[in-house]
């Protein structure tokens, strides 16, 4: 029979507690995956988490604001641009302007050397009148106003011109243009038939010598004026010469007016305002059948006379505030009024904006109520506003309270 060995003795010491289940041998520490770190999810934004209406609200406030700083800024430059293109440039710009000039700045640079001076067509002097060394004199001063009192009538028929008529520019003339073009256009524009034949009063007034010189002969001067008004040329071919003139110097001129050369600007003047100037010169008074600029040259007073040059951007000297109150003023004073409120021509007559009005009131000051109208200008200033600063300015608030942001 077989007998199973016995069990197994256990050890000394061993107990019959709960085994541990074995444990996973440990690995190198270099082996051991890297402790992942929690990526912390993104905040959402302060702008994600408002609503439609709060992002409106700030768009508008931010337009509103650059309204309100954008808005005086484009006003204040449309005014001053006005003023500028009515009166010219302030007093205080004009002195620095000329304070700071090359030529000033730099007087032993080639730079700063004299003008050349060049003859434009000098001709003979008429067998009535002599020469002068000047291209323009200022309305003549009570010593070379003539000696005479008779002032003869209008002539009733075509009287004895002299021949050459006086021209304009009939003297020597200092060449300060900055470009060739300008000098080119009024050499040729002086020497042009379709301007000599014209007789424009306008020019004639401040530029020829001979015919500043004829005012000293009362004879002279009433059949000058008589021509001025009675040109073969007719008048409205006269107003398209002249015009057509006016947009030459525009164009060939154009650095010279940027500069405000003054010969360049005052011709373009005296060209504008030719329409206005020739039915002034030819005023008469109806009582005595006389032309109105003659007796204003007749006068030892020779404020009268001053006021033939207000077209052509001259104000009254501050001295004269003593006019003669005589129904030629009144008719002259008239004209000039009328021809403002016309906007067509309005816009032409830059030179008398600038001065209308201060003459107006010298007027009313010395003859009273009727001879003279005053506030006219400031809606021809209105109106002389560039249509391109008024389109800006349209583009600007547009652009501000349409979507524009900063």
């Amino acid at each position: 029979m077989f007998t199973p060995p016995s069990s197994p003795q256990p050890k000394p010491g061993a107990s019959f507690a709960e085994e541990k289940p074995p444990q996973p041998s440990q690995s190198p520490r270099y082996l051991s995956p890297p402790p992942t770190t929690p990526t912390p999810s993104p905040k959402p934004s302060p702008k994600s988490s408002q609503s439609p209406q709060e992002d409106a609200k700030r768009r508008t406030g931010r337009r509103f604001r650059n309204a309100v700083i954008l808005v005086p800024i484009v006003l204040i430059t449309i005014t001053l641009t006005a003023r500028f293109l009515s009166q010219g440039p302030p007093p205080v710009l004009a002195s620095l302007s000329n304070s700071w000039s090359w030529p000033r700045l730099f007087p032993n640079t080639p730079c700063a050397k004299q003008p050349e001076r060049v003859v434009l067509d000098k001709r003979e002097p008429s067998p009535q009148t002599q020469p002068t060394s000047t291209t323009s004199s200022p309305a003549p001063t009570s010593s070379s106003l003539p000696t005479s009192t008779t002032v003869p009538t209008v002539p009733s028929a075509a009287p004895a011109l002299p021949t050459p008529f006086p021209q304009s520019f009939d003297g020597v003339i200092a060449k300060n243009f900055s470009t060739v073009s300008c000098l080119n256009f009024f050499t040729s524009m002086i020497n042009a038939q379709p301007f000599r034949s014209c007789r424009p009063f306008s020019l004639l007034l401040e530029t020829s010598n001979d015919f500043v010189q004829a005012q000293t002969n009362l004879t002279l001067l009433n059949n000058l004026i008589w021509g001025t008004c009675n040109t073969v040329t007719t008048e409205d071919q006269c107003l398209t010469n002249m015009s057509g003139f006016a947009t030459s110097l525009r164009t060939e001129c154009a650095t010279e007016l940027r500069e405000n050369n003054a010969m360049a600007v005052g011709t373009l003047r005296a060209i504008e305002a030719y329409g206005l100037m020739r039915d002034a010169a030819c005023l008469s008074d109806p009582t005595t059948n006389t032309y109105c600029f003659l007796n204003a040259a007749r006068d030892t007073n020779p404020t009268n006379l001053y006021y033939y040059s207000l077209p052509l951007g001259s104000k009254l000297p501050a001295r004269s505030t003593d006019p003669q109150c005589t129904a030629c003023l009144k008719s002259l004073m008239g004209l000039y009024g009328a021809a403002l409120k016309d906007a067509s021509q309005a816009r032409l007559l830059s030179g008398l904006v600038a001065t209308y009005e201060d003459a107006a009131e010298t007027t009313l000051g010395k003859c009273g109520a009727g001879f003279a109208q005053t506030g006219i200008v400031s809606g021809v200033v209105e109106a002389r506003v560039p249509a391109l600063l008024v389109l800006g300015s349209s583009v600007v608030l547009a652009s501000l309270l349409g979507g524009w942001t900063l």
